[in-house]
């Protein structure tokens, strides 16, 4: 069965597989689904009652019983619903993902949902999703739960499970890292996920690494999934080759947030669920690596390694097809560090085939959606149990904290363009303790400049522990509090709550930041799904700005777009904007190329 669109999938009887993971029957339990047209579509598939996987039936008695009459006692029973969430005006927004999540108009809606229709044949732009048989062997190296063979605690690990991803780009890592997380919690409450891949991220926007908590399977591409951190650090660009330092420091940093916080939980930080079965004294860690896997790549994925300490790697096979001719890392795996001593269980694994989509959309195109869906997301209180107690803001509903039939964790909002949201009046002399510029050239930015480069820049909002960082007397009053060359945050003290959108700086920063002290006039304009709690609770005082930039897609109105009708004369008519390319000699971007070697390198 397969449906394309976005629904809520209950499982009544027996047991489903979907998207690599084996889910049991529980009334209580609601999956969110997300199947858009631009990744494979999930497949709902009943297991047979004599399959290892499946699980014991649960007992339903609301079924109807002219339901009951009709159905054999080995059917599989699920109930379908509408997931009226607002991701489909993403489209409107990103008109390269315009129609994502619509069906064919001829197609017969067979479930009668707004929100989704059923998929009688897969044409040529829409992929299913398939696990290979490789990925399938190499779950049965995880520790299995009771209702997957397991007895009792002789199956589990006598350590936390860290499941470490490797591999090169478009083998599809970050899909085995999410089908890996999924089966986890199977048996875990809780999973622990560490983000090191700065272009294409999980939950996170571009350009972070970071820490996130997880309490339910995700099924959807990741911008259909945007979470609030436990913790991350912004590096500024989608590659870390500029600040290699920075980049192995705040993973570290990450690293050690969850072996002391995170690993082994506090009692009174353990979810009360008499109705889930799953244990929650151990959270398990995935992490997904960046697919720079060549000269400097090696050195990071060597470092992460060490500093992991993983019980499980799950390397995939290179694109030729050649298991011997893997990274240099996985020809010696890494021993462990300070841990049990034990070497990590090396497992490889096939990628997953090219299909249509990966030639339609780039790799910019997805680090595009992802920008949209997450300053077009409203974050739901249901997220907060899963942030770091520092910054976790009160919330007055108890019911948000529990794992059986959870709250969505985030809607969106695409009614009206980011250039008509309402901003935050921010006072820069009176909230910001600093300023910081990360990337190529940003040391050469002088203070009289700063207010323009932050003039529609995309900034992090970093909150730093008191006396970390040493503010300039000479930042004390101005109305920018810049200070030019000044280094990043120290991940070991700080911490990135998200990021925000300078829409507008008042034309007195802009003409002179420096000069006298700050008025009631001097504001920035911010944008923001943060919600105000969190920002209040983090005390986040630093401003980072990065060499990430907003997509074009998000300096549109969309709705003069539709008036005016397709995209025609009228974008190329938008002032500084430009859509064609140019014709003039030197106006494409440089290509260089660093795969060429001198004579005395070979």
């Amino acid at each position: 069965l397969a449906l394309l669109g976005v629904y809520n999938l209950t499982i009544l009887r027996g047991s489903v597989s979907l998207m690599g993971s084996n889910l049991p029957a529980s009334s209580s339990v609601t999956h969110s689904i997300f199947a858009p047209k631009c990744s494979p579509i999930p497949i709902i598939e009943a297991l047979a009652f004599n399959d290892p996987a499946f699980s014991a039936p649960s007992t339903v008695t609301n079924i109807p019983e002219r339901i009951s009459r009709v159905i054999g006692p080995d059917c599989t029973i699920i109930f379908l619903e509408d997931n009226l969430t607002g991701i489909d005006g993403l489209g409107r927004v990103c008109k390269t993902f315009e129609g994502i999540f619509e069906g064919e108009a001829s197609s017969e809606n067979v479930f009668r949902l707004r929100s989704a229709r059923n998929v009688s044949a897969l044409n040529r732009a829409m992929q299913p999703f398939q696990v290979p048989v490789s990925w399938q062997n190499a779950f049965a190296f995880l520790p299995k739960t009771p209702s997957e063979g397991g007895i009792g605690d002789e199956t589990l690990s006598p350590q936390p499970v860290v499941v470490l991803v490797r591999g090169q780009k478009r083998t599809g890592k970050s899909t085995l890292a999410r089908t890996v997380m999924n089966r986890l919690l199977n048996q875990h409450r809780r999973v622990a996920f560490l983000e090191c891949d700065l272009g294409q991220t999980e939950f996170a926007p571009p350009a972070l690494v970071s820490l996130n908590v997880v309490d339910r399977p995700m099924f959807g591409p990741p911008f259909t999934h945007p979470l609030l951190p436990y913790a991350s650090h912004f590096i500024g660009s989608t590659s870390p080759r500029n600040s290699p330092s920075h980049y192995v420091s705040s993973i570290q940093s990450l690293i050690q947030t969850y072996k002391i916080d995170l690993q082994y939980p506090a009692p009174e930080d353990e979810v009360a669920d008499a109705d889930d079965f799953r244990t929650d004294d151990v959270i398990p860690l995935v992490v997904n690596t960046m697919g720079w896997t060549k000269g400097l790549g090696t050195d990071f994925a060597k470092q992460i390694e060490e500093a992991v300490e993983p019980t499980h790697i799950f390397s995939m096979q290179n694109l030729s097809g050649d298991f011997g001719a893997m990274m240099d890392v996985a020809k010696s795996p890494v021993r462990a560090v300070g841990g049990s001593g034990l070497e990590p269980q090396v497992v490889e694994v096939e990628p997953i085939p090219s299909g249509i989509q990966s030639a339609r959309y780039t790799a910019a195109d997805w680090r595009t959606i992802s920008l949209m869906s997450y300053f077009h997301s409203i974050p739901s209180p249901a997220q907060y149990y899963l942030l770091s107690a520092a910054i976790q803001p009160s919330v007055s509903d108890a019911s948000f904290t529990t794992t059986t039939n959870p709250a969505p964790l985030c809607t969106w909002d695409c009614r009206l363009p980011l250039i008509a949201h309402t901003p935050y009046s921010v006072s820069p002399s009176t909230a910001l303790d600093s300023v910081v510029l990360v990337g190529a050239g940003s040391e050469d930015v002088v203070p009289s400049e700063v207010g323009r480069v932050l003039n529609g820049a995309l900034v992090a909002l970093v909150s730093c522990q008191p006396g970390s960082v040493d503010v300039s007397p000479s930042q004390i009053g101005d109305r920018l509090p810049y200070s030019q060359g000044a280094d990043p945050p120290d991940p070991a003290t700080s911490n990135c709550i998200g990021l925000a959108l300078v829409r507008g700086v008042s034309p007195s920063v802009i003409s002179d930041p420096k000069a006298g002290t700050g008025t009631e006039k001097d504001v920035l304009h911010v944008l923001t799904p943060l919600p105000p709690t969190l920002i209040a609770s983090s005390a986040a005082r630093f401003l980072v700005k990065g060499e990430v930039e907003l997509p074009i897609w998000g300096m549109l109105d969309y709705r003069e777009l539709e008036r005016d009708g397709a995209r025609s004369h009228e974008i190329d008519g938008v002032p500084y904007l430009q859509w064609s390319k140019s014709e003039a000699v030197g106006a494409e971007r440089r290509r260089v190329r660093r795969n060429l070697m001198r004579r005395g390198q070979m």
